[in-house]
């Protein structure tokens, strides 16, 4: 009897552990949860500024400790602060309070009464378990010029003219003012939930923070909020405040001097948030889903030191300074009085007046006047910490007064004295003392400011976490919506004779229940089922397609969901997509009605491949889930190159939309495969009119578009500049419908071309942009308007060649001389060059006589200006009389007239031998006995100069096309 006891009692244990899970699930049931559609609004999309977002929301979360962290929570505060940027109660995020079962919805415009104070949005609601909700959505964001500069000036104004220390004084001043009217909205039964981002955030910590002291049960959710307090200044923990950060986002740094945020602070930015962050902005509608998450906390971290170092505590930032000098243009004393709080705060108001509208589009116009304050500027932080940088800095503060006071479309209220302050606060940050002028005023003007620059440019990644949108997103991440169950979809089965609307009002029928409602009784799914046929009624042995979309909001979809109909799986599906914050998901049910017999399809290649054999498949059946046959080698005939791009019925309908009722012949469609473009182009010369490029007349491809561009990159149609020039073709098929491109498809988003294009038959590489383009050519691919182009970029050179001058030679010896067969002495011949004798030699060529080339075996030539020696043996083969020697240099050439005589008698005496001796002596050139040897010129130093005149020039160029670039840039 014992035994029985403990088997019960044990019994009891294990059924009411096992029902533990089972009631905490029932406990966030669909029943539980308020879902919807909001609109938010986006602080990255330009043309349309609102996300379709979709969220969910639960009373039981405020059931639990306020100090416990909930992530569903916190993204539906994130996703009411984004909505709540109207001045109306009837807005997006009055809507949206509806929507979670909220009455009573007002908005408060305090900055229309009290510049000090702040605006924010409430509600009402009484829970399921008797008592009162009061949200609070302080206003994060507007397009009210006059709130967000009453906001940028709240957000400086950090200590009073008394106090330097606590808590943020403007902050401070603007929660107080509205503590006593929002307690107001509850009683003492009362919960109270507080939301708000950045200086929003701020205020609603601060907020919260009064409504705990008050003895409130409170929930505050807060994100991207700047610092608000002194750390040594927080007594309490404050667990009911909830502050979601990104380590990458500045204005949670600031301000510096070690102030902090009341309550928790959790890190929003993870890799798990970063990781998931395109998915989720794209489900969002964000633009910020085409863009890289960027890595900005070097930047952020070199802009806090240099602030921390600049203004080292919280006294020295609103401290009144007084600094004196002597002003340089008059020699007057000058005496400046300013804080920096008083300059930023004043500078707030000039920047969202409008006195500086339209200042970037006439920048550019006045970039010498803004490169005088610039020089000055930068004298200043070159003395930086002297006494001697004060004149420079006023007179860089005065400089610029001017210009913005010139540009302004109203007089400047932005005093000298102002513009003083900030330049000494951010002087040594913005300019480059380092960098090394180039003599180009525009060019060494962004060169000095490249620091500035640099954060300009970087601003959106500075800026990316503290957006709207990538807030949503991260917090997505964290707390995914409920998880869609599997669905059963429980109809009628369908039977021959049934109309074809009946099974989609059979599936309708099976939602329209409260399992697929919200706490509110409204429902979170929308569904249609249509038949895919064109029958009116179901007929008997044949196969049918029903078509389900289901749409579902505030839900997450898993992977692997499935759908099932009467128990049955789908024949295809369920694909899952997001369309305006709806998840829709989709699938096809294949039903056969009775015996259903098979129908065979056959096959046609028209010859180019082997025919497939046939198939069968049932009567009605689609053939979108039949694999086709595979033909995915390049085929190659007699008449060019084949590939398959699909399979069709005698009517044009595609494989995946064919359905098969009775015997049938499907198709190969082949289309022209083109691998090969042959361009011809005449590269032009200097000053030559271009010549457009063709491709043969048969080819099944055409010049669409062509264009030359000259070195500096404007278009031409002559070449009247040395340098690089570039030829852009736009090649396109004549026949899109019957060809294609050579293409490598496994990205379908950036296919490339694979084929080989040649211009002259001649393939080139690709350009290195590192080194000069000459002779490169790059082959892309476009994809608009439904059609294919190739982009062919030539890049090819145009020299200038200067017009070759012939030098003068001519013979200082040796012309008109007699030479008598029988000697055994040569002739000699010296030629002289007008210029630069001493290259004589090295522009020798050939010998000619009587205009035949002599061979180089029967002469020699020596240095010193040209000697020619032309052999005995050789002249002994010339005939009697005269002969003409011409000798032939590169750049021109000199004749001689010779005359060869008779052999001469033998009785001759020896005086007049020694006398003809004496007339063949090779002959030398004239002055002493050491110039009678050949020159041996030392033309080293003159090639060293050559060398440096041509690094000089290229040296030169490359200077010219840097500056041209950066000019362009």
């Amino acid at each position: 009897m014992k035994n029985k006891k403990w088997l019960v009692v044990m019994l009891a244990i294990v059924i009411a552990f096992e029902c533990f899970p089972i009631a905490a699930r029932a406990a966030e049931d669909s029943h539980s949860y308020y879902f919807g559609k909001s609109t938010e609004y986006s602080t990255f999309n330009q043309e349309n500024s609102t996300l379709n977002d979709s969220y969910y929301f639960s009373e039981n979360w405020f059931q639990e400790e306020p100090s416990e962290r909930n992530d569903a929570l916190a993204l539906v505060s994130m996703q009411l602060t984004a909505a709540a940027v109207e001045e109306s109660s009837d807005g997006n995020a009055g809507a949206f309070l509806k929507g979670l079962g909220f009455s009573d919805i007002n908005f408060i415009n305090n900055a229309k009464q009290d510049p000090e104070s702040c605006n924010y949005l409430y509600g009402t609601k009484t829970m399921a378990n008797g008592r009162m909700l009061v949200a609070v959505v302080i206003q994060s964001y507007t397009e009210n010029s006059a709130i967000k500069e009453q906001g940028w000036k709240q957000n400086f104004i950090v200590n009073s003219e008394n106090s330097t220390s606590g808590e943020h004084y403007a902050l401070a001043l603007a929660a107080d003012k509205v503590i006593g009217d929002i307690e107001a909205l509850g009683d003492q039964n009362s919960i109270f939930w507080v939301m708000g981002q950045s200086r929003g955030a701020a205020l609603a910590n601060l907020i919260a923070k009064r409504l705990g002291d008050r003895g409130d049960d409170v929930f505050a959710y807060t994100f991207e909020a700047p610092a608000i307090v002194d750390a040594d200044a927080v007594t309490q923990d404050c667990g009911y405040i909830h502050n979601y950060i990104c380590r990458d986002d500045l204005v949670t740094k600031i301000p510096v001097w070690g102030m902090t945020r009341y309550g928790n602070e959790y890190e929003l930015k993870t890799d798990e948030t970063d990781e998931h962050l395109p998915e989720e902005l794209a489900k969002l509608g964000s633009e910020a889903a085409k863009l890289d998450v960027p890595d900005s906390e070097s930047i952020e971290t070199n802009i806090l030191e240099y602030l921390s170092g600049r203004v080292a505590t919280r006294e020295e930032y609103s401290m009144i300074r007084i600094e004196q000098f002597t002003d340089p243009d008059t020699g007057d004393e000058v005496s400046i009085t300013f804080s920096y709080q008083d300059s930023l705060v004043n500078l707030m108001g000039v920047v969202f007046s409008g006195e500086l509208t339209g200042v970037s589009e006439v920048l550019l116009n006045h970039l010498e006047d803004v490169a005088l304050a610039v020089n000055e500027l930068l004298e200043a932080v070159k003395k930086d910490g002297t006494i001697e940088a004060l004149p420079c800095y006023y007179e860089a503060a005065k400089d610029f007064h001017a210009f913005l006071d010139q540009i302004s479309e109203k007089p400047l209220s932005l005093s000298t004295e102002d513009l003083y302050a900030l330049l000494r606060l951010i002087g040594p940050f913005a300019v480059d003392t380092d960098y090394e002028p180039l003599d180009l005023p525009e060019v060494d003007l962004f060169g000095y400011l490249m620091p500035a620059l640099n954060v300009a440019l970087d601003i959106g990644g500075i800026t990316y976490s503290h957006n709207f949108d990538t807030l949503i997103a991260r917090l997505k991440t964290l707390a995914p919506a409920p998880e869609l169950e599997d669905i059963d979809i429980i109809i009628t089965a369908p039977k021959a004779g049934d109309d074809v609307g009946l099974a989609a009002e059979k599936v309708n029928a099976f939602f329209e229940n409260d399992l697929f409602a919200d706490a509110n009784d409204v429902p979170w799914v929308r569904v249609s089922a249509a038949w895919d046929t064109d029958d009116q009624s179901l007929q008997d042995n044949t196969v049918y397609y029903l078509d389900v979309t289901l749409e579902t909001i505030g839900h997450t979809v898993p992977e692997d969901f499935l759908m099932k109909l009467n128990g049955e799986s789908p024949y295809m599906g369920p694909f899952i997509s997001y369309d305006e914050a709806y998840a829709v998901i989709r699938a096809r049910f294949e039903l056969e009605l009775g015996e259903t017999p098979e129908v065979e399809i056959s096959f046609d290649t028209d010859g180019k491949t082997e025919t497939p054999d046939p198939i069968t498949v049932k009567k009605g059946s689609s053939l979108i889930t039949k694999e086709p046959p595979e033909i995915t080698e390049i085929v190659t005939t007699d008449d060019g190159k084949y590939i398959l791009t699909g399979w069709f019925d005698e009517n044009g309908t595609p494989w995946d939309e064919i359905k098969v009722n009775e015997p049938m012949t499907v198709y190969a469609k082949w289309l022209i495969y083109v691998d090969y473009l042959d361009i011809s182009f005449e590269t032009p010369e200097f000053g030559d009119t271009m010549q457009e490029a063709t491709v043969p007349e048969d080819a099944p491809y055409y010049i669409m578009e062509q264009d030359f561009s000259d070195p500096e990159y404007c278009s031409t149609d002559e070449a009247l500049i040395e340098g690089e020039y570039v030829l852009d073709l736009t090649l396109a098929l004549k026949d899109p419908d019957n060809s294609v491109f050579a293409l490598d498809m496994d990205d379908p988003e950036d296919y490339i071309y694979i084929g080989n294009a040649t211009i002259n038959g001649e393939k080139f590489d690709e350009p290195d942009f590192d080194t000069d383009l000459f002779n490169a050519m790059l082959v892309s691919y476009e994809y608009y308007d439904d059609e294919s182009y190739i982009r062919v970029t030539y890049y090819f050179p145009v020299v200038k060649e200067e017009p070759v001058k012939e030098a003068e030679y001519t013979f200082s010896e040796g012309n008109s001389q007699t030479w008598t067969k029988g000697s055994e002495q040569s002739a000699v011949f010296v030629v002289e060059r007008s210029d630069q004798d001493e290259e004589t030699f090295d522009h020798f060529t050939e010998l000619q006589i009587d205009n035949a080339t002599v061979s180089e075996d029967a002469y020699s030539v020596e240095r010193g200006s040209l000697i020619l020696d032309l052999k005995a043996s050789y002249l002994e083969m010339l005939s009697e009389g005269k002969h003409i020697l011409t000798v032939v240099f590169d750049d021109g050439k000199a004749e001689a007239e010779f005359t060869v005589a008779a052999t001469q008698k033998q009785d001759e005496d020896s005086s007049e031998k020694d006398d003809n001796k004496d007339d063949t002596t090779p002959p030398t050139p004239s002055g002493d006995q050491d110039d009678e040897k050949p020159v041996n010129v030392n033309t080293g130093d003159i090639s060293d100069i050559l060398i440096l005149f041509i690094l000089m020039a290229v040296s030169a160029i490359s200077i010219m096309k840097l500056m041209i670039k950066r000019r362009r840039s």
